[in-house]
């Protein structure tokens, strides 16, 4: 089956699970706000393991849809290759305005600072460390030239200079790719040149020695709870600790202003909202 094919089976099923739950169909007791882990036990067994299946083949074919993915989830609440297994709690419905710019309004920028990060992420219930857990998730993925080489690259707080913060070799490196005077360089590079689709602790190790791709992720280093905790991750041998504060910290963000019932939707056309 083709790979929009799947993505069509995909969003029917669980439309058709979703429609179950609202015809009043018993589901799992709700742990918090109306979502639960297992939302779907009895109106759709099969759910999560059919939308585990299809999105292990999906990210097999396209291994950029990872990162695209914890972006998606980011974007809707406020991926992974390898990485931390978790729970999902279910049953969170659709909002019924979905707009790009609303979306890029409401989250941090990649030259916030960390007193500004730790005011986005207070704004939504969250604290300081789900701030250093899920800056981890760049650990996988890609930016635009355009969205840092500026400010770290080449006209640090206008006076056009490189930002002193970032590795001088690693800025090089950076600078092979992304040309000055390009406002709108659309030349992508990796987010953890390392090892950049599998998710794992050279994020840390990364911002540890400088080479933090946005001000937003060097930023960490900033403040004493999160750099202390940058500089555990970045000595772990193991990320099994990572991996459990990973898992906690997704499942805070999915519970940020949750809609349930009719305070949300079941979209009939998942890239636009019913009016």
């Amino acid at each position: 089956m083709a790979l929009v094919g799947r993505r069509r089976l995909l969003v029917r099923l669980l439309l058709l699970a979703v429609a179950a739950v609202a015809s009043g169909v018993p589901a799992a007791q709700a742990y918090y706000g109306g979502l639960a882990v297992g939302f779907y036990n009895e109106t759709c067994p099969q759910a999560e393991d059919l939308v585990l299946a299809e999105m292990r083949d999906i990210v097999g074919k396209d291994k950029t849809l990872g990162p695209a993915l914890l972006r998606f989830m980011l974007h809707d609440c406020f991926v992974r290759s390898n990485g931390p297994w978790y729970q999902v709690e279910t049953g969170r419905r659709d909002g019924k305005v979905s707009t790009n710019i609303d979306a890029n309004n409401d989250l941090p920028g990649p030259n916030t600072t960390i007193v500004d990060l730790k005011i986005y992420f207070s704004f939504k219930g969250l604290g300081w460390k789900d701030i250093v857990v899920l800056s981890g998730s760049h650990t996988i993925g890609r930016a635009q030239c355009s969205t840092f080489a500026g400010d770290r690259l080449y006209n640090y707080t206008g006076r056009g200079v490189q930002d002193p913060t970032l590795n001088k070799t690693y800025a090089a490196d950076l600078r092979m790719d992304c040309e000055p005077g390009l406002a709108n360089d659309t030349t992508m590079v990796e987010m953890d040149p390392a090892s950049p689709y599998t998710f794992d602790l050279s994020y840390y190790r990364d911002v540890y020695s400088k080479k933090g791709l946005f001000t937003s992720d060097q930023a960490l280093l900033d403040d004493k709870f999160t750099r202390e905790y940058v500089a555990r991750m970045a000595a772990a041998e193991s990320p099994d600790e990572y991996f459990r504060d990973y898992a906690e910290a997704m499942t805070n963000m999915g519970r940020i202003e949750v809609l349930t019932g009719d305070n949300g939707e079941i979209r009939d056309i998942c890239g636009a909202y019913v009016d």
